[in-house]
């Protein structure tokens, strides 16, 4: 199996775990969010869910910048309990988010792990096809340029749909009813 295969095999392994940890932290913030009556001004507030449902509230823009994924989470995790601790939700909710939000962030560094394991195997590739190239064997040869273009795309696709959805309210003023009506929504 071409090495590139197998990075599609072990991310969508971690994806699928993602989804199902995205669905537990889902069920907190929407319990948390009934407890509370928080308007959003000039704060932050995320709301995070798995990849391929439908939802669209987030502002791809300000993500896709971003290029230190796993801070960027902790940032959207310690504003998510900053909230919480505001409002002072009951312990078990707390306790529980935090919980969700710890494997979430474990899975994180397991994507980030293996996103590290296969820029190896690109390195290994492009020196392959230069290897190629120099003894000039005939032969199917991939256009590395392209190739790589379509890696990094395919990284960087994955990597903003891994984040969920975030959206950030610095120059709105959204209350909580109105963000339930956009979840009934989708």
């Amino acid at each position: 199996m071409f090495e590139l295969d197998l990075y599609e095999v072990e991310l969508s392994e971690v994806r699928d775990k993602i989804n199902e940890i995205d669905a537990v932290i889902i069920k907190f913030i929407v319990a948390i969010s009934k407890k509370i009556q928080y308007r959003l001004e000039d704060n932050t507030f995320i709301f995070l869910v798995g990849e391929n449902n439908g939802r669209t509230l987030y502002d791809y823009e300000k993500l896709s910048q971003n290029k230190d994924y796993e801070s960027f989470e902790i940032i959207i995790f310690n504003k998510i309990l900053e909230i919480v601790g505001e409002n002072k939700i009951d312990d078990s909710l707390e306790k529980g988010l935090r919980s969700a939000l710890s494997k979430r962030l474990k899975i994180s560094r397991e994507v980030a792990e293996i996103k590290m394991k296969y820029k190896k195997e690109i390195l290994d590739i492009e020196r392959r096809d230069a290897m190629i190239k120099n003894r000039g064997e005939q032969g199917e040869q991939y256009s590395l340029q392209e190739k790589l273009a379509k890696i990094f795309r395919y990284i960087h696709d994955k990597s903003c749909e891994l984040q969920g959805i975030c959206f950030w309210l610095k120059d709105h003023s959204y209350d909580i009813n109105k963000l339930r009506e956009k979840l009934k929504e989708n």
